[in-house]
């Protein structure tokens, strides 16, 4: 299933197939082949002092 946001929509749809998706999320190139676990921390560290 694909979700995504159109304007004022929210979209539902299924996809055929996962790899068709490949590439079409822009990935910052500091980011790049990042550990899914430094990734998040990172995004919860800024999170977190963006709040403070």
């Amino acid at each position: 299933m694909v979700f995504r946001v159109e304007g004022n929509r929210a979209v539902l749809a299924r996809t055929p197939d996962f790899l068709s998706l490949a590439g079409t999320i822009k990935v910052p190139a500091a980011q790049r082949n990042a550990a899914w676990d430094d990734v998040i921390r990172k995004t919860r560290s800024a999170r977190a002092d963006a709040r403070r």
